[in-house]
């Protein structure tokens, strides 16, 4: 199997670089590494961690604020927590039911591959105008990623045709 991953060294980092598995070369020439830290981790910061806490209490009933404690505080971004709550009939209202494999409008079909020990699960997906979307296959392919025939059915399957 190609190498995939590049180990680099100097005297400020040391990082994988990801390598194209076609030409085995860097696909972007990158010289420095990005990190998302807390500002709890950061030597420059004036804040104690109790400091850190009195901003939170003060932030955590507004989303604005909430945002911004998120963004300065902890290094991370902010994803407002909605709720919206549908009872059966709502969401039976909402049913299709279509005869053909895939529905006859324009629309992009995308494959999600997940990468587990023992096996890779795959879900077809059609996306229509609107974000509207239809799972149209979901399969499970036995077998570890490292081996190169679950490899080989991996591909295979992903690049037939319908």
């Amino acid at each position: 199997m190609e190498k995939l991953w590049q180990w680099v060294e100097n005297e400020c980092t040391a990082v994988f670089y990801a390598l194209c598995p076609t030409c085995g070369r860097r696909g972007v020439d990158n010289h420095h590494a990005g990190f998302t830290a807390s500002k709890l981790f950061s030597p420059w910061s004036k804040d104690r961690p109790a400091d850190i806490a009195k901003k939170w209490l003060l932030a955590k009933d507004n989303d604005a604020t909430k945002q911004a404690w998120f963004n300065t505080q902890l290094g991370q971004p902010f994803r407002a927590q909605t709720r919206k709550t549908s009872t059966i009939d709502q969401l039976l209202a909402r049913c299709e039911t279509w005869e053909e494999d895939l529905p006859q409008v324009g629309g992009v079909l995308t494959a999600g591959v997940d990468v587990q020990d023992e096996r890779i699960e795959i879900e077809l997906v059609f996306w229509g105008k609107n974000e509207e979307s239809w799972s149209i296959d979901y399969s499970i392919l036995p077998g570890n990623f490292d081996d190169l025939e679950t490899q080989k059915r991996l591909d295979e399957y992903l690049r037939r045709t319908v």
